[in-house]
């Protein structure tokens, strides 16, 4: 058995103990939304469903490190639908808690649309779907780090600093990019 294998295998372990440990403690299934895109023939729209404790806004989060962001308990094999115009499909998350639906015939036109996920046991979410206009030429596509954020992904040591270690409301943003 590859390490890669081991590492996955405790991975889901992992999960699967922290997500009924969760579900004892009363924590509920939240749909977190990603803007989605498509063209005129069909549409992804994106998500993720993850545990959520319905006591965290009454914390104090100040003093939450970046660290704390890529600490999940994901829902997998969890049963969704989506809804964008007069179509709903349905579907159910990955084993790492993904949405990743394609609704094909949706019958929109070019511009910005706004879809529904919903999920059992979670508060549905709206997301926004960029549906491309078929004359389009060019299209831009851009990551987060230092492009957006400043992590200095160069410097691995520093990047994991600001990655990690840093609270996330003291990240710098790049020179620029709300203005762009």
């Amino acid at each position: 058995m590859a390490l890669s294998d081991i590492a996955r295998k405790t991975e889901s372990s992992l999960n699967t103990f922290t997500l009924k440990r969760s579900l004892r403690r009363g924590w509920k299934p939240q749909i977190v939304g990603y803007t989605g895109y498509g063209t005129t023939e069909q549409v992804r729209v994106v998500g993720r469903v993850l545990m959520h404790d319905p006591d965290e806004g009454k914390k104090d989060s100040w003093g939450e490190r970046g660290y704390q962001q890529f600490l999940t308990i994901q829902v997998g094999n969890h049963d969704i639908s989506v809804t964008i115009g007069e179509k709903t499909v349905a579907g159910t998350t990955n084993s790492n808690g993904y949405v990743d639906i394609l609704v094909h015939e949706h019958g929109l036109e070019p511009g910005w649309h706004t879809a529904t996920i919903e999920a059992a046991n979670a508060q549905a979410v709206e997301v926004q779907v960029l549906i491309v206009d078929p004359s389009a030429k060019i299209g831009i596509i851009s990551d987060i780090d230092d492009t957006v954020l400043v992590t200095w992904l160069p410097r691995a040591l520093t990047a994991a600093w600001n990655s990690w270690a840093k609270r996330p409301s003291k990240r710098q943003a790049v020179a620029g990019m709300a203005e762009f």
